[in-house]
Order: structure tokens, then sequence, then C-alpha cells
């Protein structure tokens, strides 16, 4: 069961992202839709590792929101492909300045998740 729950769950974070990806990315200076979702991603991953972790959680619920929903919803894949590509068109400081700050605010997401 709970492999199902990760794959319905994979499936609907990927739909998530993709909308929202459409939604945001409006701005061709900054890839503003993989950024909020990485860190939204991040804080709701990190509050229901807690929950999953004080019992709250089920192990399937786990499964289908921590792994499946957040799973599918984040991508580093897309973040990676995005940097690479600012760095090939000679964007330093915007490459520079979008890593910090993605992994700067998607740690602070997860641990804000965590400690809610």
């Amino acid at each position: 069961m709970t492999i199902w729950m990760v794959g319905i769950g994979g499936s609907l974070g990927a739909a998530a992202r993709y909308g929202l990806s459409q939604w945001l990315n409006k701005y061709p200076f900054f890839p503003l839709g993989t950024w909020i979702i990485n860190i939204l991603g991040s804080f709701i991953l990190g509050l229901c590792l807690q929950y999953y972790l004080a019992g709250v959680l089920s192990l399937d619920w786990w499964a289908f929101i921590g792994v499946g929903i957040c799973g599918g919803f984040t991508t580093f894949s897309t973040f990676g492909t995005e940097v690479v590509s600012m760095l090939q068109h000679k964007k330093w400081k915007q490459a520079i300045l979008y890593i910090n700050i993605t992994i700067i605010l998607s740690l602070f997401g997860a641990w804000l998740g965590i400690i809610i």
C-alpha cells in the first residue's frame, strides 16, 4: 500500500509543481517558480517529518505527503539546470545569488517546519 501512496502523492506533487511554475515563471530575470516551490516544499517536508516522528502521521500518510507530494513537488534538477543556464549566459551574480538564497531559505524552511 505504501508504494501506491508514494506514487499517487508524487504525481499530485509534480502536477502542482508544473502548475505553480507556469503561473509564477512569468519573470524572465529570475526562476521565481522553482525558488518558491523548493522553499515551500522544504517547509512542508520539515513539518511532515516532525508530525511523522511524533506519531501524528502514519507511515502511509508520511509516504503520501512527505515522500510523494513533497518529492514530486520540489525539484533539485530544475534548480541545477537553471543555475547552469545562468552561468552559460554569464549571469554570474544572478547565479550566485540564486544558489545562496535557495539553499539558505530552503534549509530555513525545513528547520521552521520542524520546529513549528
